[in-house]
C-alpha cells in the first residue's frame, strides 16, 4: 500500500495518515467477521424484579373486532387468523395432531432472520425453521402458549369451554377422523415461523440467541404482516463465546450494509415489549387456569415451581424478606449501549426476505414471547415452554425416565453448551 501511495505522488504525511485509516478499517471488517463487535445479552440487559398485574396481560391482547379490520390489506394474514379463529369455534372440530407447516398456495416464503454462511441454495434448503410457538408434539409444550394465543388471536381465555378453543387455534383443527383444516393453526402458520442456521441448537434446545422487535405494545398489537426490525442479541452465558453464537447462526455473515447500530431508543422500546410479555406470562402462569392437557398441566406446575424458587433465591441474594417478591417476577431492562466500539445488531426483516415470492414476516407478538422463554431460561426459571424435542428425542427421553429440572428445562434443551452458573 505504501509502495502504491509513494507511485501516486502523496507525501510521506499524506501516506502515514492513508494507512492508518486504511489498518482501522480492515480491522474493524476482520472484528465484524468474527462477531466481536456485537453487544451480548447481558452488555445491555439486566434483570429487575417487580410486580406483575392483570392489567400486563390485557394491554398485550389483541381486540380482534379492530385487528381484523385493519387486514383489510393484508388477505393472506387475515385468511389463516381468521380461518383458525372460526374453525377452532365450531363445536364439533377437534384439536388436531400435524406438525407440517400449512400450505397457503400464494407462493408465502418464510423470512430469514440473518444470513447464511454462503449463497448456496443448499444453505436455505437445509436452514432450520425456527418454530416460535412450539409445534405440535408428543410433550404438550404448545399447549403451554394457551394465553399467548389468546393475545395473538383476540380470543376468550376465561372459561374451559375458550380454552379448549384456544388449544384447538394453536394446534389446527378439524372433524373427528379427518385431517386438519387448511390455513389453521398458529403454531403451523408462516407467521409463526423465522429462517436461520443453527436455530435449533441456540434458539430452541439453548436459550442462546434473543431476537427482540423493535416496537411499542401498541405497535406490535397494530402489526398487519408489513416488515420490521429486531435487535439480535447472542448470551455470554453458554460455554462458548456470543462472537461464535453469532457466527454459527449467521449474523456476521450478513452483508453489513444491512446490519445496523441500534439506539438507546431502540433498545428501550424492544425490552420494553420484552418486559411486558414476561410479566403478562408470570400472571397468567400464577393466577389462571392451567391447560387441559395431561402433559401441559404438569410442565405448567414445573414452571411455577421453577419461578417460586428463582423468586425465593432473589430474596436472598437481595436481602428481602422472606415472601417481599411474591407477584413478581424478573423482568429485563435495559442498560445503556457500551460506549466502546460494539454495537447491537438491528436488522430489517425486509433486507432479509426472499427474492422471489411473498415474504411471511413473523408475527412480533409470537416473537418476542419465543424470546421472553429464552429470557427467562438464562435465570433459570421459566414461565412457559420451549421447543419439542423430536420425535427421536421424545422416545430416547422416553425410555431413560428422563424430565425437566427445577428450572423448567427439558433436559434435551441443553445440548452441549451448558448454561455458565
Amino acid at each position: 500500500l505504501t509502495r502504491r501511495l509513494h507511485q501516486l505522488g502523496l507525501t510521506e504525511e499524506q501516506i502515514v495518515s492513508t494507512a492508518a485509516i486504511t489498518a482501522a478499517i480492515a480491522a474493524e471488517s476482520s472484528a465484524f467477521d468474527r462477531g466481536e463487535l456485537f453487544c451480548s445479552v447481558e452488555d445491555v440487559v439486566g434483570i429487575d424484579w417487580q410486580p406483575y398485574q392483570p392489567n400486563d396481560f390485557a394491554k398485550l391482547r389483541r381486540d380482534w373486532r379492530v385487528y381484523n379490520e385493519a387486514l383489510t390489506n393484508t388477505p393472506v394474514l387475515a385468511r389463516v387468523y381468521s380461518r383458525t379463529r372460526d374453525s377452532a369455534s365450531d363445536p364439533e372440530h377437534h384439536a388436531a395432531f400435524s406438525s407440517t407447516v400449512m400450505s397457503v398456495g400464494e407462493n408465502l416464503r418464510i423470512v430469514r432472520l440473518c444470513s447464511f454462511s454462503s449463497t448456496n441454495d443448499r444453505d436455505h434448503e437445509h436452514a432450520d425453521k425456527a418454530h416460535l410457538c412450539p409445534k405440535t408434539g408428543f410433550l404438550g409444550n404448545a399447549d403451554t402458549w394457551l394465553y399467548a394465543a389468546s393475545a395473538v388471536l383476540g380470543l376468550g381465555f376465561a372459561s374451559q369451554a375458550e380454552r379448549l378453543v384456544l388449544s384447538k387455534a394453536i394446534r389446527g383443527s378439524c372433524r373427528p377422523g379427518r385431517q386438519v383444516v387448511q390455513l389453521t393453526g398458529l403454531n403451523r402458520s408462516h407467521f409463526n415461523l423465522l429462517l436461520f442456521m443453527e436455530q435449533e441448537r441456540y434458539f430452541d434446545k439453548s436459550p442462546g440467541v434473543m431476537v427482540l422487535p423493535v416496537y411499542d405494545v401498541e405497535d406490535a398489537k397494530a402489526w398487519c404482516g408489513e416488515a420490521y426490525s429486531v435487535l439480535i442479541l447472542c448470551t455470554s452465558r453458554l460455554n462458548i463465546t456470543p462472537a461464535q453464537i453469532a457466527g454459527r447462526i449467521g449474523l456476521n455473515s450478513t452483508d453489513r450494509e444491512f446490519v445496523k447500530p441500534a439506539s438507546n431508543t431502540d433498545l428501550q422500546k424492544a425490552v420494553a415489549l420484552l418486559a411486558t410479555v414476561v410479566k403478562a406470562s408470570a400472571y397468567c402462569l400464577e393466577n389462571l387456569e392451567p391447560p387441559e392437557n395431561e402433559k401441559a398441566q404438569a410442565l405448567w406446575g414445573r414452571y411455577q415451581d421453577s419461578l417460586s424458587l428463582t423468586r425465593c433465591n432473589a430474596e436472598t441474594l437481595l436481602g428481602r424478606l422472606s415472601g417481599e417478591l411474591q407477584g413478581c417476577v424478573g423482568v429485563p431492562t435495559p442498560r445503556n449501549i457500551p460506549d466502546d466500539s460494539k454495537f447491537i445488531a438491528k436488522v430489517n426483516l425486509s433486507d432479509m426476505a426472499p427474492s422471489t415470492g411473498t415474504p411471511a414476516y413473523p408475527d412480533p407478538i409470537l416473537v418476542a414471547y419465543k424470546s421472553s422463554v429464552n429470557w427467562t431460561r438464562l435465570w433459570q426459571f421459566q414461565l412457559m415452554a420451549e421447543a419439542e424435542p423430536t420425535e427421536l428425542e421424545y422416545h430416547v427421553l422416553s425410555n431413560s425416565g428422563a424430565g425437566s429440572d427445577v428450572g423448567g428445562r427439558s433436559e434435551h434443551s441443553i445440548p452441549d453448551e451448558v448454561l455458565i452458573s
